[in-house]
């Protein structure tokens, strides 16, 4: 029993080690009449996309 206990929270500890979440970070734009040249860009990753 004492030995199955170990490799539950061994594989527990392991599963949480490996998990991650994805976080993003949002910046503010620049003013109107900035020297900022490009375009705003919103990119939507489809559901089960890895």
């Amino acid at each position: 029993m004492n030995m199955k206990l170990k490799t539950l929270f061994a594989a527990a500890f392991a599963v949480v080690g490996f998990c991650s979440t994805a976080s993003a970070v949002t910046y503010p734009l620049p003013t109107d009449g900035s020297r900022l040249v490009g375009q705003n860009q919103v990119i939507t990753i489809p559901e089960g996309n890895t």
